[in-house]
């Protein structure tokens, strides 16, 4: 059987950095990726989410030193779209319309009442683009990152998104959407480890 490809959230490396409850299923993830029995990937659009201090890495390389503390080195790294402002250009590719399209329709999966580009949420909201409340700012990015990271893993053929984020799971959320989008399975890490090893015995 080929190893199922299974795509950890920024949400995931903020648990295993926090020591959350997921924290261990995370870890088992990363056992079964060194295992061999599954291809387990890291989205590289967490670079641009903000840190513990509330700002933003000025280099990738933070990123990369962040996941390396956490074990999580080894493991590859998908590029996102690449976004003014918010993706580093050398680890982000160029979007054709095809790639364009499908970040489009993942933000409408996800996020229905934000904008999909950054001067028609300003505008929806009476807001100057080039210098946003930093509330609304985040809010924007934070949704474009949630964006990417789903691209990412549905661009480059996962099986498996894991996501600590609760929001995925909320009543209403609309997950038929994304599996019609190809993103396969939308987990949390403890329900990832269940179903993995149910479907490997």
């Amino acid at each position: 059987m080929a190893r199922m490809r299974v795509t950890l959230d920024h949400n995931c490396i903020i648990a295993v950095e926090n020591n959350e409850a997921e924290a261990p299923s995370i870890g088992r993830l990363v056992q079964m990726h060194e295992q061999g029995l599954i291809e387990l990937r890291l989205v590289a659009v967490g670079a641009s989410e903000r840190l513990r201090d509330h700002s933003y890495a000025q280099s990738f390389a933070v990123f990369q030193e962040r996941v390396d503390q956490l074990g999580l080195g080894d493991l590859s790294v998908l590029k996102p779209i690449c976004r003014w402002d918010i993706c580093y250009w050398d680890h982000s590719v160029l979007a054709d319309e095809l790639m364009v399209d499908l970040e489009s329709r993942i933000h409408a999966a996800l996020f229905s009442c934000i904008e999909f580009e950054w001067r028609t949420f300003c505008a929806a909201r009476h807001i100057c683009p080039n210098s946003p409340p930093p509330k609304q700012m985040h809010k924007w990015r934070n949704a474009k990152c949630d964006d990417l990271s789903l691209w990412c893993h549905i661009h480059y053929g996962g099986d498996v998104f894991v996501t600590a984020d609760n929001n995925y799971f909320v009543k209403g959320r609309p997950r038929p959407s994304l599996t019609q989008l190809g993103a396969g399975h939308v987990f949390t890490p403890g329900k990832s480890v269940t179903w993995l090893e149910r479907l490997m015995k």
